[in-house]
């Protein structure tokens, strides 16, 4: 998956902000990403060129699931956000980069 910090269309984090920031708190959990960070409409994997105003809901949700959701399913079940703590997604040379901070970290200032 190619992505590109420029652009500044907040389409991967809208998702998860809107989805459950209560449940987050709860669990003492915090996501983050970097201002302009978006995912490029032609790594989605459509096969043909789409009119401008098509949407590709169900590709897109695809990506997200797939190098988003399950990396962060595994950290928070089994990996270093299982006791909470903070993930902030990134991008480094040209793909999505997680930096884990456990809740002990975060409750001394890290």
């Amino acid at each position: 998956m190619e992505v590109h910090p420029a652009g500044a269309r907040r389409r991967l984090s809208g998702l998860e902000r809107r989805r459950a920031p209560g449940q987050r708190a709860r669990r003492n959990r915090s996501l983050s990403r970097p201002r302009g960070l978006r995912v490029p409409a032609r790594s989605v994997g459509r096969s043909r060129p789409r009119p401008a105003l098509a949407p590709a809901a169900r590709p897109l949700a695809r990506v997200i699931q797939r190098d988003v959701r399950d990396p962060l399913t595994d950290e928070i079940l089994f990996g270093k956000l299982e006791h909470g703590g903070t993930v902030t997604i990134d991008v480094a040379d040209g793909a999505l980069a997680f930096v884990y901070v456990e809740k002990a970290l975060v409750a001394a200032g890290w």
